[in-house]
């Protein structure tokens, strides 16, 4: 039986709130997404580190650019619990790393980090089997887990 999917509770920003008010979060947290809040603290959207580098790719001013400008106001949610197989299914299905999860009147998020040590620990076991697999799943972050690097694969070896 595929694991469940490890969430975490979503952590929630105003819309109105700055671009740089929000990386700050996301920074002193160690988190890559933000669910974002109307003014009624109704969920509207999500904030993520794609979003971050889009706006300084745009050269928009960080400063004044609101979270509500730039969000995704059309995450992918579904209902809890999930398995990794399906989150990970998800993920690559609509070209994202963050998977929303509702549980009853909460929601979570699961990421593709957080899907990295199992899948890390597979690819320990199977002495990566395909390092271009996990690459287009995950990215080159994949590659520097513990888990994966202990079997000898480093960025620039493998495909």
């Amino acid at each position: 039986m595929d694991p469940q999917a490890r969430t975490q509770r979503l952590i929630r920003i105003r819309g109105s709130a700055s671009v740089m008010d929000a990386a700050r979060l996301m920074s002193d947290l160690s988190i890559g997404a933000l669910g974002v809040d109307d003014d009624q603290h109704r969920f509207v959207g999500l904030f993520t580190e794609r979003d971050l580098m889009w706006v300084i790719a745009q050269g928009k001013e960080p400063h004044v650019t609101t979270i509500g400008e730039v969000m995704n106001d059309f995450p992918v949610i579904v209902d809890g619990p999930l398995t990794q197989q399906e989150a990970a299914a998800k993920m690559l299905a609509a070209h994202i790393r963050h998977v929303l999860v509702r549980e009853g009147d909460d929601l979570r998020v699961t990421s593709a980090r957080d899907l990295i040590p199992e899948v890390a620990g597979l690819a320990a076991v199977a002495r990566v089997a395909s390092v271009s697999e996990l690459r287009r799943m995950f990215g080159d972050a994949v590659l520097e887990h513990p888990s994966v690097r202990a079997t000898g694969v480093r960025p620039g070896r493998h495909v």
